[in-house]
């Protein structure tokens, strides 16, 4: 019951290890690990594999920046000594109102 319970948990949220942890935490038995830790992989990928989380549809609703899963290929090289100007501008530490 508390492996189905933490795979519906998992399919919902997309967690894994921390939910596994709060899950082992809730019943403290190390016994359950595995199953549950199977049953959360599954749950997840099956999730993954037909949707996105309830979470990240939520932030598209609400119109949220989220940064992407992965870095565009044009990307992926460049360095940060390459896009950053030398003209650096600064706030006062403490300023008045």
């Amino acid at each position: 019951m508390i492996v189905g319970a933490a795979a519906m948990l998992a399919g919902y949220t997309r967690q894994t290890y921390s939910l596994a942890i709060i899950m082992l935490e809730t019943t403290q038995s190390i016994n359950l690990f595995l199953p549950m830790i199977f049953a959360i992989v599954v749950s997840v990928s099956i999730g993954n594999y037909f949707n996105k989380s309830i979470y990240r549809q939520t932030c598209d609703l609400k119109q949220i920046p989220v940064l992407p899963d992965s870095v565009p290929f044009e990307n992926l090289f460049v360095r940060a000594e390459e896009i950053m100007t030398t003209q650096v501008q600064t706030v006062a530490q403490i300023s008045s109102v």
